[in-house]
């Protein structure tokens, strides 16, 4: 596949933008000088990057507690980010709301509710909305491997389904529930794209890695929503390289505690 100059340093820069984002994000929580706490996506760039370089004007996203730094990708200002992070009044919600409560409407953000996959059908709501006013639009809905076994977000599924509603939801496998090994509590192998055929969805599992191929698995997905043909599940895993079977949750513990 040949890609334009200029597109591949958009997407190295949104990977980069990220990864720094993220990283100073830490550092600034290490500090002691975040109120709350912040859940580092370091690594889950490419889930993001290359999903939502098929985003446009009137589209919407709904994403997840990690990557926290998407907002300032959609659009935030590094002020209104910051701002929302540190408790400052310059935040979009004048601090109240904290690290999983940046972003902004303007930008298509959907929100998020720190319950996982309580409100997934909030997407699904927005995605009725595009489809009431007959646009070419989607709703990007983000969520884990864990929330991807939550009852709320099969009830989205199935309606974006039965509505043939234009939804892509992107389920990042990273493995882990919080703490817990989805090898534990997870009896597919790929918990988003495995289960689609439950909701009579297309779906496609790629690496999570590899924003070029992430790009091309949501090209397919996203062209089929915006032809009117109804929502697809997308899934993002984690390379064989980078996977390992934890007999124990406390074997998963302690290879979380030594990084």
């Amino acid at each position: 596949m040949q890609y334009e100059k200029e597109f591949l340093r958009n997407l190295y820069r949104n990977l980069l933008d990220m990864r720094l984002l993220e990283q100073k994000m830490v550092d600034t929580y290490a500090q002691g000088r975040v109120p709350g706490h912040i859940h580092s996506g370091v690594g889950q760039e490419a889930s993001f990057v290359g999903v939502l370089a098929h985003f446009k004007a009137g589209d919407y996203y709904k994403r997840t507690h990690r990557l926290t730094a998407v907002p300032y990708m959609m659009g935030t200002s590094l002020d209104t980010f910051f701002g929302e992070l540190l408790a400052k009044t310059t935040g979009n919600s004048g601090g109240r709301g904290g690290a999983i409560h940046i972003g902004e409407l303007r930008t298509g953000d959907l929100g998020f509710s720190g319950t996982l996959g309580c409100d997934a059908a909030v997407g699904v709501g927005a995605a009725l909305t595009i489809d009431a006013e007959g646009r070419d639009n989607l709703s990007f809905v983000f969520m884990g491997d864990g929330t991807s076994s939550r009852g709320p977000v099969y009830e989205a599924m199935n309606l974006a389904s039965a509505w043939k509603l234009p939804v892509l939801f992107i389920c990042h496998n990273n493995q882990f529930a919080i703490s817990t090994p989805s090898s534990y509590s997870i009896a597919v192998e790929h918990p988003g794209a495995d289960r689609a055929a439950a909701f009579n969805m297309p779906s496609k599992a790629v690496d999570g890695t590899d924003v070029l191929a992430v790009y091309e698995a949501a090209k397919e997905l996203v062209a089929g929503i915006r032809a009117g043909n109804g929502p697809a599940i997308l899934e993002e895993f984690a390379p064989k390289a980078s996977q390992q079977e934890f007999k124990t949750d406390e074997e998963a513990r302690q290879a979380l505690q030594q990084g």
